[in-house]
């Protein structure tokens, strides 16, 4: 009965343990239901976990301070290349800078999303992604690729983030940029749902690819450029919204992604 009952102390500990994750820091084990040998060994691993706690609050503000510090320079760079004159060269130059300034967005994106920063609100799709693709509209253009917008309805409302959503977009519009190839056609749309789409006429993506493509640091084409967070960032912003990506064939060839969002009002949150 004795070693009964100090085994099920032993057991609730690792029922702690199991609850530690990297999204729910600052979890530590009690000692209190273990027998008095073990509070040492516990009081050990609490101390390690504090460490690594440590550790990932300074790499988050280290991502912060980086990426603030590299958006100044961009902006400047920026500014200086748009006064240059309008040839081959300076359309080269832009889109040199967008993909340095989305690396920048993107480092900031891992920012907030670690510090859970995104703030849920009504937000209308329609209008949030037309934005977006007319920003993106010179880089994408500087690139040779066409990029058209088109939505179902006028207004629809889904619960989200506004800044974390136009990043999605902007990094899918990117990726489409850069993986589509030559020439390539960017369709931006949403549905009479909210749901948000953005396809492409390049080469698609294979079916054994579309789920390894979402994890950080992967291509399934190595390039020299961009960093290989742009879509897993992407799935984290509509994990923590609550919805869904997909890839899939677009119509008449290319890659097409969907995202599928709550509507606002629908229990979305």
């Amino acid at each position: 009965m004795v070693v009964t009952r100090q085994l099920r102390g032993v057991a609730h500990v690792a029922a702690e343990a199991d609850t530690i994750d990297v999204d729910q820091r600052g979890i530590r084990l009690s000692s209190a239901h273990v027998p008095e040998e073990l509070h040492s060994p516990v009081s050990a691993v609490n101390a390690a976990l504090q460490r690594l706690d440590d550790g990932m609050e300074r790499r988050q503000r280290f991502l912060a301070d980086a990426a603030h510090e590299l958006r100044t320079p961009i902006a400047i760079l920026q500014t200086r290349i748009e006064l240059l004159h309008d040839d081959s060269e300076r359309s080269r130059l832009m889109l040199d800078v967008a993909r340095s300034a989305n690396l920048a967005n993107q480092l900031l994106d891992l920012q907030r999303l670690d510090a859970d920063l995104t703030v849920f609100q009504p937000v209308n799709p329609v209008s949030l992604a037309a934005q977006v693709t007319a920003d993106m509209a010179p880089p994408a253009i500087a690139a040779g690729d066409e990029i058209s917008f088109d939505a179902e309805v006028e207004n629809v409302t889904v619960a989200g983030d506004a800044a974390s959503l136009s990043r999605a977009i902007v990094n899918l519009i990117q990726n489409a940029v850069i993986h589509g190839g030559s020439k390539t056609a960017i369709r931006v749309g949403v549905g009479r749902d909210g749901s948000l789409r953005v396809a492409d006429t390049g080469l698609g993506i294979a079916e054994e690819h579309r789920h390894s493509i979402f994890e950080p640091f992967n291509r399934v084409v190595p390039l020299d450029q961009g960093a290989g967070l742009g879509l897993n960032s992407v799935r984290d912003i509509i994990t923590r919204h609550h919805g869904q990506i997909t890839v899939g064939d677009a119509p008449g060839g290319g890659a097409l992604f969907e995202i599928s969002l709550p509507v606002a009002g629908h229990g979305a949150l």
